[in-house]
């Protein structure tokens, strides 16, 4: 997955910047810049919408929600992502630092713009049974995909559920402060 800033967000910024994180609720706008999507990836394109990080259904709809993760409110970006082959995409940073599309004839463009987010409490902060109830939905959610032949997507989802179960009777670290 390739990224390149196309407009800064206006809020959040410095060097402490609040970003979405897991089960953040967002308000985002997508649109098809260029290429297609395969069909059944069901992506809502030039409205709003609202996701929950997290519930990604496909490969495309787990790179926009890695890119929410990274951004700040205001923020646009496109992710080029290659649909020939699940989860797979090609950058090249030049030798000033900016993402060079590397493009093939399977890629697809799409921008992203994050409207707006409500940040949801670090995994640390959580209590124990709330830690459980994240684990519990995400192994639900893998099953589901894993029932949809979605296998990488449902290890995705599992993979998640453990780091949640792993931590569910753990006390955060004493050195670690909210944001």
């Amino acid at each position: 997955m390739a990224q390149d800033h196309c407009e800064k967000g206006s809020t959040h910024t410095g060097p402490k910047r609040i970003l979405p994180n897991d089960f953040s609720k967002c308000k985002l706008v997508v649109t098809l810049l260029s290429g297609s999507l395969p069909p059944d990836h069901k992506i809502i394109c030039d409205k709003e919408i609202e996701t929950t990080i997290g519930n990604a259904e496909n490969e495309v709809t787990d790179q926009i929600e890695v890119t929410l993760m990274t951004m700040t409110e205001g923020e646009l970006k496109q992710i080029t992502v290659d649909t020939s082959s699940p989860c797979k995409s090609t950058a090249a940073t030049n030798n000033e630092g900016f993402v060079e599309k590397t493009n093939s004839d399977s890629d697809t463009i799409i921008g992203v713009k994050l409207v707006s987010f409500q940040r949801e409490k670090n995994i640390w902060d959580l209590a124990p049974h709330e830690r459980h109830a994240r684990a519990q939905h995400l192994k639900e959610r893998g099953v589901e995909l894993f029932k949809m032949g979605r296998y990488e997507m449902a290890f995705r989802k599992f993979s998640r559920a453990l780091k949640y179960s792993i931590l569910v009777g753990k006390e955060p670290p004493k050195d670690i402060h909210a944001d």
